[in-house]
């Protein structure tokens, strides 16, 4: 950030001639000569054309003061065809603040669209810069600013000399626009190379910049209209690449690359450029959080060109994490999160294989919004009855043509879709014709065939691969398994079941099942239907009282909270 500070003076209408008092012929600079003279009778017969008077180029009383002149352009006012060419020298160039002069064009056309060139001084104080009219044909007011030439002023600037120019060629001729912190980190970008384009949905942000710290990010700022959307973007060895998404619609968007100076916690305009987007689809927005970064996780899917309105049931989720970073070996499954604009939410696990996730989850509540976060979990506390995790991304999207089963569809644990878990349903059901019936041959089969694991209860020993497929393969568990296990049986058949979460009269935590028969719920608890418990060991004795149990009856032991779907 730099102080801009323009100083109200009166401008010098005498410019002195010297003559030479060497004799000597210099052919060189009697060729230049001729070189500007013919380019002078140009300007003004351009000028000329387009009816503008041409008049000397005059200093302010602090451009005299620093012995600033100028080479080209010599006029205040007049006309010129794209590129110019300031070339000029500041005398005392060694006394002042900055080593640069800052030049800046305002279109007068549109005097918000103002755009800044620096220029530095050689070892003679010599300075030059070909400008480009980023606005095409216009008029425009052309400032060259001064370095402050007193101590404590550094970044202060005060104006030298002024002109108005109007420029006939109707190209658009706009450069990436860089600020002084840019230009001290030797900011520079392989794309794009211009600072005007076109696109479709997004645009590739690529370059380097000369930091110093490994951890560095820097921040991409996208403004159209009212509008505004950031982008935290990494740099490694000292370069970076994000796809940014233009996603307010068709129109220009304005692309500002911010760097962090590490005096505090800020961003500081580095470089801008504008983008017109050609398109006018709605793009999702995707958020990253602290723990993407910290945490190394790249999504793949969805993309930042991805469309807002979604159209299916059925949704891919796909990424990498960073195996450099500590704990990465350590992270086994990504947490997915719906949520539906009815407030319902669902949450899915995408497993991690090689530090590559991938995974399939579902827009179960039917139609609407959904936000969507990807989350990476907190590495497992050993004793601990509940999972930590952290978001890493947030987008949402507009779902159409999606049905509502949120009590069909697979789920976390819940594996109805697993060809094993259908074969084994359609087994234990085979040759019953009534749904009661069926659910019953479930609600026996699980509450006959699994061990309550007293172990696991005690020492808390829940794993993030707890599931319907791993109760089945160690008939064993506890509440959550022997849920996890019925309902995935129930959905196998297309019968709509839920896990239902609550509490006993003892108080601890507990889980049953909800099934819905012939258009209405019941309830039951193979867990409870199972055995019992004495003296640290699990006892079969199978009970029937808890399928379908008279609701005053179960409402004295259970007591529901949730329903997780």
């Amino acid at each position: 950030m730099w102080k801009h500070f323009r100083r109200l003076v009166a401008v010098v209408g005498i410019i002195g001639l010297l003559s030479s008092c060497d004799s000597t012929v210099d052919e060189s600079k009697e060729n230049s000569d001729q070189i500007e003279e013919q380019d002078a009778d140009d300007v003004q017969k351009l000028s000329e054309a387009h009816g503008i008077d041409v008049s000397s180029l005059s200093m302010t009383r602090f451009g005299d003061e620093v012995g600033l002149t100028f080479q080209s352009p010599k006029y205040s006012s007049f006309a010129t065809e794209g590129t110019l060419t300031i070339e000029g020298n500041v005398s005392r160039h060694e006394q002042l603040a900055e080593d640069y002069v800052w030049i800046q064009l305002i279109s007068l056309a549109n005097k918000d669209d103002v755009f800044n060139y620096y220029a530095t001084f050689d070892e003679s104080g010599n300075f030059e810069y070909d400008v480009k009219f980023h606005y095409g044909a216009d008029e425009y007011e052309i400032d060259i600013y001064a370095p402050s030439d007193q101590v404590g002023e550094e970044g202060q600037f005060y104006e030298g000399a002024s002109m108005t120019v109007l420029n006939v060629n109707d190209e658009r001729q706009r450069e990436i626009e860089y600020t002084p912190l840019g230009l001290e980190n030797d900011l520079s970008f392989v794309a794009p190379l211009d600072g005007f384009l076109e696109a479709d949905r997004s645009v590739v942000v690529q370059g380097t910049v000369n930091n110093e710290r490994d951890d560095e990010l820097l921040l991409i700022h996208v403004t159209y209209e009212q509008d505004q959307e950031e982008f935290l973007v990494p740099i490694n060895n000292q370069s970076f690449e994000e796809e940014v998404p233009l996603q307010f619609g068709e129109g220009e968007h304005k692309i500002t690359v911010l760097l962090d100076t590490g005096d505090d916690d800020l961003y500081y305009e580095a470089a801008s450029f504008i983008v017109n987007r050609t398109t006018d689809e709605s793009l999702i927005s995707i958020d990253h959080f602290d723990q993407y970064y910290e945490r190394g996780v790249t999504l793949e899917a969805p993309a930042v060109t991805d469309l807002l309105y979604y159209e299916g049931q059925e949704y891919e989720i796909e990424g990498t994490i960073d195996s450099t970073i500590v704990g990465s070996e350590d992270i086994s499954h990504m947490i997915v999160t719906t949520e539906h604009e009815s407030g319902v939410e669902a949450h899915y696990y995408v497993p991690v294989e090689d530090y590559q996730f991938k995974g399939m989850i579902y827009f179960r509540f039917g139609e609407g919004e959904y936000d969507v976060t990807v989350s990476v979990p907190d590495p497992y506390e050993e004793g601990e009855n509940y999972f930590v995790f952290y978001g890493t991304s947030l987008f949402t999207h507009n779902v159409e043509g999606a049905e509502d089963l949120r009590s069909l569809l697979p789920s976390v644990g819940i594996e109805s879709d697993d060809p094993v878990i259908i074969s084994l349903a359609n087994q234990l059901t085979d040759g019953i014709d009534n749904d009661r019936d069926r659910a019953k041959a479930i609600y026996d089969y699980v509450a006959t065939t699994i061990a309550y694991d007293v172990d696991k209860l005690e020492n808390n020993a829940f794993e993030m691969d707890d599931s319907a497929i791993k109760t089945l393969e160690t008939r064993q568990g506890v509440c959550q398994d022997y849920a996890f296990l019925t309902i995935a049986l129930l959905r196998a058949l297309d019968m709509e079941a839920n896990y239902v979460a609550g509490v006993t009269s003892t108080g601890e935590r507990h889980a049953w099942v909800d099934v819905s028969v012939d258009g209405e719920w019941l309830e039951m608890d193979p867990t409870w239907g199972a055995g019992f418990i004495q003296d640290d060991e699990f006892h079969f004795q199978y009970n029937p009282d808890y399928f379908d149990p008279d609701s005053a009856f179960l409402s004295e032991t259970h007591t529901r909270e949730e329903i997780i779907y």
